[in-house]
């Protein structure tokens, strides 16, 4: 094993997966080694050119079809990455919560909707807040709303139970991830048009939103 592989492995066992990695090349057989080795594990690489803007090379090696879907895929989650962080579309996002709840047909008037349209103002876009829901969102919600944990569990649970529309049960968990994709699919075809429907007319429905 070499110096430089060595290095690299343990500073890859110290940084978490999604930080940003330094790999040392002594020679262009290392480079091109290393480069190989990376788009045969993720199918594709991301190389950041002079000015600054990163670049994608996509395994081709396997078939167009393949590589089309990793180039649709890459390119998806970079969109919501984007369209999803600035804090101007805040009100954007809090307008897609409201639309998404409506279709669920849920209760404004229950407190586990209050709990829920936090969660998913706070999640929206934000997949790291749903590793794990319960260690992640719920307690931002019980110290926003002074109650317990157990609490809050319960109040959404009864919520999601008596929704107006049919269907089948489904988890805590599962709910909040299913309606955060669909915020999160709702702000992205908003953002695609010229006007995205009243915008200027978000409200935040008298509940508390993250940053207000």
């Amino acid at each position: 094993m070499g110096r430089e592989e060595s290095i690299q492995r343990k500073i890859s066992r110290l940084a978490p997966a999604d930080q940003t990695g330094f790999f040392i090349a002594a020679s262009d057989f290392d480079l091109l080694n290393h480069v190989s080795r990376m788009i045969k594990r993720q199918g594709m690489v991301g190389m950041m050119d002079t000015a600054g803007r990163m670049q994608y090379l996509v395994d081709g090696r396997k078939g167009t079809p393949l590589a089309a879907r990793r180039i649709m895929d890459t390119t998806q989650k970079l969109v919501r990455d984007m369209i999803m962080d600035p804090d101007e579309l805040k009100p954007l996002r809090v307008l897609a919560v409201d639309e998404v709840m409506r279709r669920w047909q849920l209760m404004p008037r229950l407190k586990g909707y209050r709990y829920l349209r936090y969660m998913l103002v706070v999640a929206a876009g934000n997949d790291r807040m749903l590793r794990p829901v319960s260690k992640m969102l719920y307690p931002l919600v019980a110290e926003e709303f002074k109650v317990p944990i157990s609490q809050i569990e319960r109040d959404i649970r009864y919520c999601l139970k008596t929704k107006n529309s049919p269907g089948p049960a489904v988890s805590n968990t599962a709910a909040i991830s299913m309606m955060c994709d669909e915020v999160t699919d709702l702000v992205i075809q908003w953002t695609r048009q010229i006007k995205p429907p009243m915008v200027a007319e978000a409200t935040m429905g008298g509940y508390p939103v993250p940053g207000e």
